[in-house]
Formats: C-alpha cells, structure tokens, sequence
C-alpha cells in the first residue's frame, strides 16, 4: 500500500501551486472495493464551506439516474454542485489570508480550546483550497488564449500568490505545533502529520523567487507557442534558462540532479531515474523496431479517417457517444458522466487561440474535476475526450489531500490511457467501416507515446547532466536527433527541433515516463479485451477506481494481476500483441 512521505513540504506545496494545471500535457506527444478510503486529515474530513455569491445560481434539475453499478467504486464524495460558469475567479491579496492564520497565530501564544483551533483550522484549511482553485480558474482562461498578455500576468501573480499563502499556511500551524500550546493539534491532525508541521521550513525568498522565475519562463513558452511562427531560437533560449534554473533548485533541496529531484520531489515515484534507464532499453529492443515496421501501413489505413465529413467531431457528437457508451459499459462511469454534463465540467470546444493541451484538472475547493482539451477537429478528438473521462472518473470518487496527499501520476495515466483502449469495444458504432484503421491507428498512437516518451526521458536525463559549457541549442538538437534515429523515428526536415514542440519538457520535466509505463499497461488491457472482455472491463474499473493518493502504479498493476512494467518480458508481450494487431 502506497503511504505519502510525510516530511517538511515547502517544496511540495510550492509544486502545487506551480503545476496545478499540468495536467497531461502537450497533444500528440503524448476507490472500489479493494482500494482504502483516502487518508484523513483536516481538510478531508470536513467539507469546505463554498463561498457561495449571494444570491446562489439556481442548481441545475437533477439527472435521472437508474442504471446498475458493478459496487467497484466507492460512494460519491462531497461536491459543491457548482456548474463550471458559476465559479467566479477573484483578484485575491496575501493581506485577506492574514484574518485566518491570525486565529492560529493568537492560539499559538494564547491557548484556546480544541473547538476553538477546529473551527479556525477548518476555516484556515478552506481558505488555503479556495486560493489554489482561485490559481486553477485563472490557469484554465489564460490557457484558452495565452496570447492574452493580462490574464498571461494575473495568472503569474496568482501562482506566486498561491506559493506565498500556502507558506504562510504551513508558517502558521508550524507556530502552534511548536508551541506550548501543540497539543491542540492533536484533535484533527495525526501525530506523524503533527510531526511534519513541527520539522517545517518557511519557503526562502530565494525559493519563492525560483519559483517565480520558472512560472514566468513557462508562462512566455506559451505566449510564443501560441504565435503564427514560434521562434525556435526564442524556445530554446528559454528551456536553457530553466534548466539552469532549476537545477539551482535541485541543489538547493540536496540533490546531486535535477533528475533524481524531479523523480522523488516533483512526481514522488517508487522509482528512480536509473530504474527507467532500463526501460530505454526495453523500448529500443522491442516497440521501436516494431512501430517503425508498421507505422507507414498503419499511416495508410487511417488516412481514410480523416476525409470531410468521415467522422462527427462536433463536441455535442463526442458527447452524444460517450453517453450511449457509457450506458452500457459502467453504471459508476455514466453516474460521474451525467454529472459532467449537469454541471458544465469540460471545455472541449475547437478554438485556435487554445494552448496545444489536454489535461483534467480538480478544482478543490469545490471538490469537482474539469477537463480542459484542445481538439483537432478530427476522429483523435474522441480519443482525446475518452482519455481524459478516464481522470475524470477516478476525480469524481476520490478526494485529493492538498496537505498530505501525494498523487501517483503513472497509475493515474493508465487510468486515461486504459480508458481509451477500453473504449475500443465499440468501435464499429463510432467509425463504422474504418473502425479497424481507428483501431490500428490507436494502438500506434499508444506505442508511439512508449517511444517518444522515453525517448524525452532520455534526452531530458542527458541534457540535465550536461556541464555549462555544453549546454547550448547546438548540443541539444544534436542528442535530440541522435536519440530520434535510436528509437526508429522517421526524420525529416526540422525534425531535430520537434523537442520544442512538447510543453511537458518546458512545464514538467520528467512527466513523460508515466505515459511510458502506462501505455503498457494499457496495451496489456487491449490484449485482455480480446481474450476475456469481462475481465478485462471489470479489471479497468478496479484500476480506474483505485486512488491515486493510496496507489502506487507497481502496487496496483499487482493487485489486479497485471504484467511489471520494468521487466523485459512485458515489453516483449507488448510487442507481439501489437504485431498481432497490425499484421
């Protein structure tokens, strides 16, 4: 079972506010029954009180709901039942969240008695959700049109806002834990929880600037990206600066790489950079040759795919489907679906001033996940939305702890990844006579994510290793070219600057393993579909069901008897299915 370190968390608080809307990343790039209750603490075992506007929008007519369940997923959590437009973002000020910690602070010298610190840690801990979601909803707008040089500024101010509160949050319980007056803690918190407030450090200004300055750098990545002509030397002059930048930040944690930072601070795996060294290997040995054999075939096949009018890829289209799919696939699905549509929780409409982005991001304060996708207009859009229903599922049962909670990122993508290839099954209803192509199609898409994805992994591994010296868009578009022709890609003209081109590089650096492994996963389900449908589909909702907070991947593909993604075996499993596929 998965345990969340508890330890000072400075860096992961400020990785919260920094990362809330990472998501799943660039486009084309890439509890049920046997899984606990999420852990309490305060701030999950008592709902927030939602700041409602003073007159309530009116509630939207509840959804008849009538299908049966499998008993996989566990009881719905509290929500707001918030729709999405009512949600009103604020320009917030640190001062405002001083008359919260300032009950705490008083009690820290003063005393006061446990209703007293429960009331004022519960009202603490929602105002701390409240301004992250604050941090989300402006995320959510600014990317809809980076271009948008104010909200690309009043999102900059509130991720530094969201940094300075969550400190002073952490300051202020850290004043009483050491306090004579502690042991008031002891009414909502654990004593290992009690622990990590008494060992706090306060976020440095030199942290706080750090933290700044990548935001800020991210932030004109998407400005430029959203440009006719991106400036490729303006991209790298930018990737350089953050990766300067942050392994400044790795050393000043006591890491001796970024990499190894970034795998344990910024992600919290069970493993580390040298285990994924191995997968390299793996993914040269046995998908590369394989996809490079086949993908000029698969091209072909789904060529057709993209004629006018081939497929309805109108939002109301996908939606309409995913409906009548989910009808007969899982009653717990369709029940977080209806609440999807009855609340507005998606934006997946075609618009080319969006950032080239797909994710699913919870907006806690209201307890409701919201899915953010920029479309093609084309068949993928259907993948696309399926994929990020899958993280959407899991969010409408779970609670995420933004105390102590610790989300496992590989399981959680097998959770979208595995949702597109469940949904496979029906095929022939969505693309008809080129359901076979749509189904090949698929199935590269997910080896071509195992391939680049790796590939990043490696490139990323080896730049952040580079000296000074070293380090200079020359060198990089060298080792990016190399590692294209390792791993089987078919170059062409600019393709060794297609590296700029993938904002998890710029944004989250070291994300791209967990596509990585759970595209194996996911691959293995599809090898399941076609042997034992039932099996398969009940071994999907278990994993989808499963919290990501509680789970590490390794854990759960264990649980439901699935391969180990870091044997060699797996890879060469994976291979043959896909082979039987595609021959």
């Amino acid at each position: 079972m998965k345990h969340s370190p508890l330890r000072a968390l400075p860096a992961l608080m400020l990785a919260a506010a920094m990362f809330l809307a990472s998501g799943c990343g660039s486009k084309g790039s890439a509890s049920g029954s046997s899984a606990p209750a999420p852990a309490q603490t305060a701030a999950a075992t008592t709902a927030p009180a939602v700041k409602r506007p003073a007159t309530s929008p009116p509630a939207p007519a509840p959804v008849s709901f009538s299908m049966p369940e499998d008993g996989i997923f566990s009881d719905p959590v509290w929500r707001a039942d918030y729709a999405y437009a009512d949600m009103t973002y604020e320009h917030y000020t640190p001062e405002r969240f001083d008359d919260f910690t300032a009950p705490v602070l008083y009690m820290a010298e003063n005393g006061g008695t446990p209703q007293q610190f429960e009331d004022a840690a519960n009202a603490l801990t929602d105002e701390l959700y409240y301004v992250l979601t604050l941090d989300a909803l402006i995320s959510l707008r600014s990317l809809s049109d980076p271009a948008d040089e104010a909200l690309s500024e009043e999102l900059l101010y509130t991720d530094g806002l969201a940094a300075v509160v969550s400190d002073a949050y952490w300051q202020a319980l850290h004043t009483l834990a050491v306090s004579p007056n502690g042991f008031l803690l002891y009414g909502l918190f654990t004593p290992e929880e009690i622990h990590v407030f008494e060992d706090y450090e306060p976020v440095t200004e030199e942290g706080l600037s750090l933290a700044q300055q990548e935001q800020s750098l991210e932030n004109e990545y998407y400005r430029i990206m959203a440009s006719d002509e991106p400036d490729p030397d303006a991209l790298t002059d930018i990737y350089l600066q953050l990766v300067e930048l942050r392994k400044t930040v790795a050393e000043l944690a006591g890491y001796d790489s970024f990499s190894d930072y970034a795998y344990r601070e910024r992600f919290y795996r069970d493993y580390g950079p040298a285990e994924m060294q191995k997968v390299w290997n793996y993914v040269k040995r046995y998908i590369a040759p394989l996809a490079a054999q086949y993908r000029r075939q698969v091209a072909e096949e789904e060529y057709g795919l993209y004629y006018l009018g081939a497929v309805d890829c109108r939002p109301e289209a996908i939606l309409s489907a995913a409906e009548g799919i989910l009808t007969e696939f899982s009653g717990e699905l369709y029940r977080a679906f209806c609440y999807l549509l009855q609340y507005d929780l998606y934006d997946i409409s075609f618009d080319l001033r969006k950032a080239n982005l797909g994710f699913t991001i919870s907006l806690d304060y209201y307890n409701e996940p919201f899915i953010f996708n920029a479309p093609y207009d084309d068949y993928t859009d259907y993948t696309d939305f399926f994929h990020e229903f899958g993280h959407f599922s899991n969010a409408y049962y779970t609670t995420s702890d933004l105390l102590f909670g610790l989300m496992d990122e590989d399981l959680s993508e097998l959770q979208g990844q595995g949702m597109e290839i469940m949904m496979t099954h029906w095929y022939d209803r969505l693309f008809g006579n080129l359901s076979r192509a749509a189904r090949n199609a698929l199935l590269m898409t997910l080896a071509d994510r195992a391939i680049e994805c790796t590939m990043m992994d490696e490139f990323q591994q080896r730049v952040y290793e580079l000296p000074p010296d070293k380090l200079d868009g020359e060198q990089l578009n060298a080792l990016y070219a190399l590692l294209y022709e390792e791993y089987g890609l078919e170059s062409y003209p600019g393709y060794e600057l297609d590296w700029l081109g993938d904002s998890q590089a710029f944004e989250v650096p070291f994300y791209s393993s967990s596509y990585t492994l759970s595209a194996v996963g996911a691959l293995e389900l599809y090898r399941m579909t076609t042997a034992d449908w039932e099996k398969a589909r009940k071994t999907y909702l278990t994993l989808c069901a499963m919290d990501t907070e509680q789970y590490y991947l390794s854990e759960a593909l264990r649980e439901t008897g699935m391969m180990d993604v870091f044997s060699a075996d797996s890879y060469a499993a994976v291979a043959e299915v896909l082979r039987g596929a595609w021959e």
